[in-house]
């Protein structure tokens, strides 16, 4: 008798569990009502293109390896109002990529990639150093940005 209770008892949870899976099951792949989306037309005046930078053109990418103790390359040669990013990769310790002059500062370690902007709105040559000190050659990791018109 015992056993014919403990078996009923059995069956009735395995059926609750049963619906409670079925009705979660079904709540999870309805799917939910997206109203409609109206479409307007629009006139688009067609105007003559002026000979403007736009500062959505693409990014020339400039590489630029840092190790112990020195940057590859050391002189990197851009053009004014050109659009330019320093992707700067750590290839050995901790070092920084400092450019005083156009508020570049940023540290990049050993096995990462750190990406930077270069400001191009003014001509001139810009000197780049190590801006954490990385032992005894770090006074030579220095190099030059020429941004030329």
């Amino acid at each position: 008798m015992r056993s014919l209770k403990m078996f009923a008892t059995i069956v009735l949870f395995g059926a609750v569990l049963s619906a409670c899976t079925s009705r979660d099951q079904q709540s999870v792949s309805a799917k939910p009502e997206v109203p409609a989306v109206q479409t307007q037309e629009v006139m688009v005046k067609k105007e003559p293109v002026q000979n403007v930078t736009s500062s959505k053109s693409p990014s020339r990418v400039v590489r630029v390896t840092t190790e112990n103790w020195k940057f590859t390359p050391n002189v990197i040669r851009v053009k004014k109002g050109e659009n330019i990013t320093l992707s700067l990769q750590g290839l050995s310790g901790l070092h920084g990529f400092a450019v005083q002059d156009l508020g570049i500062n940023v540290p990049v370690a050993q096995g990462k990639t750190v990406d930077v902007k270069l400001p191009t709105d003014k001509s001139g040559s810009f000197g780049f150093r190590c801006s954490i000190p990385c032992g005894q050659g770090h006074a030579d990791m220095r190099g030059t940005i020429v941004i030329e018109e």
